[in-house]
């Protein structure tokens, strides 16, 4: 089973164009959706760099199973 699947953002508010790092752990194959904004849509460790709020699905899975965890990154030209 995949119950330790994990997904964690270096940031959650940004400035457009700011990179935030994902990162996921848990299983052995991680792919990222949607593209946009992605420097790869494969892997534990991508980088994006959204110009407008975006929530990315992580689709984590193994040769029996298949989880999504999900992380919404807001973009404003002006942060709290």
């Amino acid at each position: 089973p995949l119950n330790n699947v994990r997904l964690e953002a270096s940031e959650s508010r940004i400035c457009p164009g700011t990179p935030v790092f994902l990162t996921a752990s848990g299983a052995p194959r991680f792919t990222w959706a949607p593209s946009a904004g992605l420097d790869q849509t494969e892997g534990n460790f991508v980088t994006a760099r959204p110009d407008i709020t975006t929530t990315y699905t992580l689709t984590a899975s193994n040769d029996a199973c298949v989880v999504t965890r999900t992380v919404t990154i807001i973009v404003s030209r002006v942060l709290d």
